[in-house]
Formats: structure tokens, sequence, C-alpha cells
């Protein structure tokens, strides 16, 4: 009945951690949890025009990358191009949620090079998902996500996605 990816058999293997549970089990109470959420952005925020949003967890280990995969794969299931952008430069997890490389080039690269028009961003993991990998852990992170090639390449990637996802690091 529903013709959106999910992330069973054969066609994505065991790539993609089992904490995406929209993808591994769509069925779910919490899958249903996650699409009710994302019904809510998308009358609140995308029908007014908004159309980027931060993940922020009050602390580590809260469910902050959790909900950033899971509503991030929500929106491609909608069949709308997400962008998913770990911005946690702290401590990045989305690589490994959808089985990339960690040290390959990514957000820091980019910020750190201010090269904000050649951005490593893997297109298409799932159909309508690209993801934006943190890259290696700066020094500097804050500096680098307060930094003026933050605000244009953001403004970037609005053009480029129907909705963009920032995985930050946690508030406290």
């Amino acid at each position: 009945q529903f013709s959106y990816p999910i992330l069973t058999g054969d066609s994505y293997g065991n790539q993609f951690s089992r904490e995406l549970v929209v993808g591994h089990e769509p069925f779910s109470p919490a899958a249903e949890a996650i699409r009710s959420i994302r019904t809510s952005i998308v009358s609140l925020g995308i029908a007014q025009g908004i159309r980027s949003f931060a993940v922020t967890a009050p602390r580590h280990g809260t469910g902050g990358t959790f909900f950033a995969g899971n509503i991030a794969l929500a929106f491609a299931q909608m069949a709308v191009p997400t962008l998913l952008v770990d911005a946690n430069l702290r401590d990045p997890r989305i690589a490994e949620m959808f089985g990339l490389s960690r040290n390959a080039e990514g957000l820091s690269h980019a910020l750190r090079s201010r090269n904000i028009d050649d951005v490593a961003i893997a297109t298409d993991i799932i159909p309508g998902l690209s993801i934006l990998t943190a890259g290696i852990i700066p020094p500097n992170p804050q500096e680098l996500l307060s930094s003026a090639e933050f605000l244009a390449l953001a403004n970037n990637l609005e053009k480029s996605f129907g909705v963009v996802i920032y995985d930050t690091a946690p508030a406290m």
C-alpha cells in the first residue's frame, strides 16, 4: 500500500542502525509517533515557509540524534527532498547511524576550508534522503557553527532541499 522506502529485506541489508525505527519498524507505535510529529511540523512550520529545523536534546543520551535521524527519514518517506546535517561537531553519530564513514569530508571540512560551494553531501542514501556528515571533529566547533560561512552554507542548502534537518550537540 505504501511506496516509501523501508529498511528491511535485501534492498538495504544491515547497513542502517536499528535506531531508525521509521524504516525498520514502519508500523510500530514509535514510528507512528514520529510521523505524527512530522505532520505537526508540516502544518506548523513548512506551511509557513520554514524548511530548516535544528534538533537539540537537553543532554547527552536523551535521544536527539535518534529523533533527528528518524524525522529526516520520515520526511524522505513523504517524498520531500530531505537533507540531514550532522552539526554535532563534538560527538557526531549520524554517519554511524546511516552506515557512512565518520572520517570522510563533511561539515567541519567545508567550514574550515571556507568552501561552502563544494560540500561533500552523500546523496540519496535512501530515496529522497541525503546526508552531510560532521566530518572530522574540529578543535573549535562552536566557532565554526557561529561563522558567516555556516550561515551562507545553511542558506545554500535550503535552496537545494525541501527540508533541512540539523542534528546538534546537546544543550547542556
